[in-house]
């Protein structure tokens, strides 16, 4: 330890106090240089520095925030990716009429996520890392969406089937989000083949989703009853007609009543 010490107090030295020649400066200069060129290269899109490979812990996924007048009242944290249990999720989640922005997002703490996900939780408590540019969509009502993290041939994203229900006037959508550390561009062309083998994928969804599709079953069913009704009264309705018809057409019933009136 001593002679480590020893070592970069006379490089720091060197460095300052003691002439040097072009040659040298150049050299340090490349140095730093790579030094620099290798650190940027491992930042996030929060712009923090990270030696860590996000392929292997923590937990990956889509964060939501609801936001009103351009502020951010609260917000989801949605996993999708966990890869030291093995684990992708598709998670549906039913999100009410407003405004939204997006982001894909790491956190070295599994722990963060709760069977309680689908509670929207305080901006400020959620302590995570940005893993992609931002994104903003508005809903026209009640939508249904789903989220699952893919690959393509140098990227890996979090995307959605329902992607179009995000477009604005314009056809733009937010969705696909690219994540942008380093470690996923490496491992984007890898995992495709890993996902087919390795991963257990679950479908996760909001429990709210299903009183929806309760209530819809709901009105089907009244509406299928009173369609039966209104289809009873028509049968009865035709009956009745055919048999007036019947009888009037009958020329036994016609003699009758012509005898009758002589």
């Amino acid at each position: 330890m001593e002679t480590l010490m020893n070592n970069i107090l006379a490089a720091y030295q060197f460095l300052l106090f003691y002439p040097k020649s072009t040659t040298t400066l150049m050299i340090f200069l490349l140095i730093v240089i790579i030094i620099a060129f290798f650190v940027n290269r491992k930042r996030d899109a929060s712009g923090r520095v990270s030696f860590v490979d996000k392929t292997r812990n923590g937990v990956t996924g889509v964060r939501l925030y609801e936001t009103e007048e351009g502020r951010r009242k609260r917000n989801w944290l949605l996993p999708l990716w966990m890869p030291e249990n093995n684990l992708l999720l598709n998670v549906r989640i039913l999100l009410a009429k407003g405004d939204y922005d997006i982001r894909a997002y790491w956190s070295p703490d599994p722990g963060q996520i709760k069977e309680s996900m689908f509670e929207p939780m305080p901006v400020e408590k959620a302590k995570v890392r940005s893993l992609s540019d931002l994104g903003r969509f508005r809903l026209a009502g009640d939508t249904l969406l789903e989220f699952k993290i893919t690959a393509s041939d140098k990227s890996m994203q979090i995307d959605s089937p329902e992607r179009a229900a995000l477009a604005d006037q314009e056809g733009k959508t937010p969705l696909p989000l690219t994540l942008s550390d380093p470690s996923f561009e490496k491992f984007a062309s890898k995992f495709g083949k890993i996902k087919q083998s390795r991963y257990w994928e679950l479908p996760v969804s909001d429990p709210r989703i299903i009183g929806v599709l309760e209530n819809e079953i709901k009105g089907a069913n009244r509406k299928a009853d009173d369609l039966a009704v209104k289809n009873k009264e028509l049968k009865d309705n035709l009956d009745q007609i055919l048999s007036r018809v019947k009888k009037s057409s009958d020329p036994k019933g016609s003699n009758t009543i012509t005898r009758k009136k002589v």
